[in-house]
């Protein structure tokens, strides 16, 4: 059977992303703190009006979880993309595990302590890493 390494740091990727879902769904932290802070669910607001009324700590997780479904997105197709066209030497998957490590520290740090001068220094370096793997798919049509 071969062997794909760049699939294994997608399959990383994808499994953290769900991983995340599902902590989120399953505690309910959102309908938690809206009750906790009297936030009545009302299909007239907005969803900032609502949001408005609770601690900004309380939405971390939820901005980390719809942030892991933007950038992250282009990797999995970048992944994809390299895949078919047989991409598989060192650098290539060395960049690929940095993006899944470098977006999982960011989910952590978004999600515990949202320090933003350090998300955005993770969010820096990973963006590099998932331009690295863009410019790897291109140089096989140069």
């Amino acid at each position: 059977m071969r062997q794909h390494p760049r699939g294994h740091s997608a399959l990383a990727g994808l499994g953290f992303d769900e991983q995340i879902d599902m902590r989120d769904t399953a505690t309910n932290t959102d309908l938690q703190a809206m009750e906790k802070y009297g936030v009545q669910p009302n299909p007239n607001m907005t969803k900032e009006s609502m949001n408005a009324k609770l601690p900004p700590s309380v939405k971390w997780p939820a901005d980390n979880y719809d942030h892991l479904h933007e950038q992250p997105t282009c990797f999995y197709a970048i992944i994809l993309a390299l895949d078919r066209l047989g991409m598989n030497d060192d650098l290539t998957v060395n960049l690929a595990w940095a993006y899944v490590g470098l977006r999982v520290a960011h989910s952590l740090v978004q999600s515990i302590s949202n320090t933003i001068m350090v998300r955005f220094g993770i969010f820096a370096v990973s963006s590099l890493a998932l331009a690295g793997l863009t410019g790897r798919a291109v140089q096989t049509f140069l």
